[in-house]
C-alpha cells in the first residue's frame, strides 16, 4: 500500500522490578545510610534487590545523602567504588531499555563515580554521572525473542579514591519493533514507498532489514545489539528529544549497521 505511515508507541513505562524500583526499604530508617552487609537480614533481605560490595539504600539526610533529597520518595540506592545491586527479571518477548535517575554524591568531596548496567552479562550502558543533580539516564536497546529470564545489575566502576553515585525510580521501557505491522499507523510494515514519522514521545527500534521511501524522526529511532540496515532516500532528525541512536559512547555499537541513502 502507499501511503504515509507514523509509528505507535509500544507502551508505557512500568516501575522495574515492580514497586521496589524507588528503594522505599523500611527498614533503613529516616536519616539513616545502610550497607546491604548491614540490612536486619542480611543483603539479599529486600527481595527483589541483592546489594554486594560497598552499595545499599540510603534515606534523607543520613551521612551519605546530606541535603541531597531523593527526586522520589525519601530514599536511594548507593553505588560506591565497586558496589553493585542487582536483581531477577523475566521479560517478555520483545525490545526493552531501562531509564533510572541517578547523581553523583554531593557531601563528601567531588565524586566522579561510573555506573555501569548490565542485563545478563551484557553491557547495555556505562556513563559518569554528569552532577550531583538528579538526571536521567537511558540504557541501550536490548532484544529477548522468547521469554527469558535473567539478572539485571547496576554497579560502580571507580575504585580509586572514593566514589558514590545515587540511584533512584528505574523504570522499563518497551521499544517498538520497525518490522512489526503494530508498531504503526496504519497497521502495516514499511516498504520503499512509505514516508514513516516517528512522532515525539515515540521509539522505534530497527532490527535487520529496514526500508522507508523518507524517515522523519521527533522520537527516537535507535537499534538493538543485532546486525540492521535501513534504507531510504533521506533520514530528517528535528525537535528537542530527537534522536538516532546506533551505539552510545561507553557502549559502542560492535554489529554491522547500514545506512543507503537512494
Amino acid at each position: 500500500k502507499t501511503g504515509a505511515l507514523t509509528a505507535v508507541s509500544a507502551g508505557a513505562l512500568t516501575a522495574f522490578p515492580v514497586a521496589s524500583n524507588s528503594f522505599e526499604y523500611t527498614a533503613v530508617g529516616a536519616g539513616q545510610a545502610l550497607y546491604g552487609f548491614q540490612f536486619p537480614n542480611g543483603p539479599t533481605s529486600w527481595t527483589p534487590w541483592t546489594m554486594s560490595g560497598a552499595s545499599g539504600i540510603a534515606s534523607n539526610n543520613s551521612g551519605f545523602t546530606g541535603s541531597q533529597a531523593a527526586p522520589r520518595g525519601t530514599r536511594v540506592a548507593f553505588l560506591q567504588n565497586a558496589g553493585a545491586i542487582s536483581t531477577p527479571f523475566t521479560f517478555a518477548p520483545g525490545s526493552w531499555r531501562l531509564r533510572f535517575q541517578a547523581a553523583q554524591r554531593a557531601n563528601f568531596g567531588t565524586s566522579h563515580q561510573v555506573v555501569q548496567v548490565l542485563v545478563g552479562g551484557t553491557e547495555v550502558f556505562e556513563a559518569e554521572m554528569l552532577d550531583t543533580t538528579y538526571r536521567t539516564y537511558i540504557t541501550r536497546t536490548f532484544t529477548f525473542a522468547s521469554t527469558t529470564t535473567t539478572t539485571v545489575t547496576l554497579q560502580g566502576t571507580n575504585t580509586v579514591g572514593d566514589h558514590t553515585a545515587f540511584v533512584d525510580w528505574v523504570e522499563l521501557e518497551p521499544i517498538a519493533d520497525w518490522n512489526q505491522s503494530s508498531s504503526w499507523s496504519p497497521a502495516m510494515v514499511p516498504t520503499s514507498i512509505n514516508p514513516v514519522t516517528i512522532p515525539a514521545g515515540v521509539e522505534v527500534a530497527i532490527r535487520g532489514a529496514a526500508v522507508a521511501a523518507n524517515v522523519t524522526v521527533n522520537g527516537e529511532l535507535v537499534t538493538s545489539f543485532e546486525n540492521a540496515t535501513l534504507d531510504t532516500r533521506w533520514v530528517g532528525v528535528s525537535g528537542s528529544a530527537a534522536r538516532f541512536e546506533v551505539g552510545q559512547e561507553r557502549t559502542p555499537y560492535a554489529q554491522a549497521f547500514t545506512l543507503t541513502l537512494l
